[in-house]
């Protein structure tokens, strides 16, 4: 992708410093759904689904993404309780006695966890994860069927959330072999692209280049401009915010992953940061860049943000760190 040959991009500024309705569903066969295998030691949003499901259903336990301990009793007992192996593993049977059917109206729990997945799983960025399902969620829930070809009634039966905890994970896990190729193949390109360079403050430019030479998720080799709406070409920020609206992501074979430190960022994945994080320079740019999965990152040059330990649990630094999700 050209910026400079459309005539769409100005020089971007990207310096651096120093580089209601709750209802049992029912049980049906399973072999059309495809549910993860989510156990202990796994820390991601699919475990946060599952523990507010079983504290919905009555189980005592923190909800914290962390599939501990006591996570493990508590799905064990669960498991116990229904008749089922209780290995401590949530798989397909599990996740169909855990999975409720919650529709507009409803206000619980449930739907907090389905909330939380289509905002920070699916890019659904304008919900809020306050348990209403109202209609900012029925709009989202319906454009999330509509992208997984499921009937758009609106209503989270186990289809929907098969497909919604699908890619609930976060890195390394729930990556694909094509996706991972996909990575590789971005990391390998950025940094033959950026070792031995400094920041020349065209990070956005960079990047999208580099999307371009490669391919991305479903953007493909020089389907940049097609793929990202021209209004959003001007400070590197806006390619997540871009991304983070209207399930802008899955549409375009990306998802975001929970995370809030660009340095746990596999490498080959697209960090945007906004402005104001340590390492940027500029008032309202913010960056944007590949990352190495060593504490580099590339965008037409060599640069960091200081060091993880500048990314303290619940910072608002980081727009987006994304993958492909093919």
């Amino acid at each position: 992708m050209r910026f400079y040959q459309r005539g769409l991009l100005s020089v971007l500024a990207c310096l651096l410093l120093l580089s209601g309705l709750l209802v049992t569903t029912p049980q049906h066969a399973m072999a059309a759904r495809s549910w993860p295998l989510v156990s202990s030691g796994a820390n991601n949003e699919n475990v946060i689904t599952i523990q507010y499901l079983l504290r919905f259903k009555g189980y005592d336990l923190a909800v914290d993404g962390a599939f501990g301990p006591g996570t493990t009793s508590v799905v064990q007992a669960f498991q116990a309780d229904q008749g089922l192996v209780a290995d401590g593993v949530v798989g397909a049977q599990t996740w169909e006695r855990l999975a409720y059917q919650v529709a507009y109206g409803a206000n619980s729990v449930v739907v907090t966890a389905a909330q939380r997945q289509l905002k920070y799983t699916h890019g659904y960025s304008q919900l809020t994860t306050d348990g209403a399902f109202g209609a900012d969620t029925d709009a989202a829930v319906r454009a999330f069927q509509a992208s997984r070809q499921i009937v758009q009634n609106g209503i989270m039966g186990l289809d929907t959330w098969a497909a919604l905890v699908g890619n609930g994970g976060s890195a390394p896990g729930g990556i694909s072999p094509a996706a991972q190729a996909q990575m590789d193949a971005m990391y390998n390109h950025a940094r033959a692209h950026s070792l031995g360079y400094a920041p020349d403050g065209r990070c956005y430019y960079h990047v999208a280049n580099y999307i371009d030479a490669v391919g991305y998720g479903y953007i493909s080799v020089n389907g940049f401009n097609a793929a990202i709406d021209p209004g959003y070409y001007a400070e590197a920020r806006q390619f997540a915010e871009y991304l983070n609206q209207n399930g802008n992501a899955e549409r375009l074979g990306m998802r975001r992953l929970n995370l809030d430190n660009p340095y746990e960022a596999p490498a080959g994945a697209i960090v945007v940061v906004r402005a104001g994080t340590p390492g940027t320079a500029h008032p309202t740019a913010g960056d944007i860049a590949i990352a190495g999965g060593n504490g580099e990152f590339y965008n037409g040059g060599m640069m960091g943000y200081g060091g993880s330990g500048n990314f303290y649990p619940g910072n608002n630094y980081v727009l987006g760190i994304y993958i492909p999700n093919i």
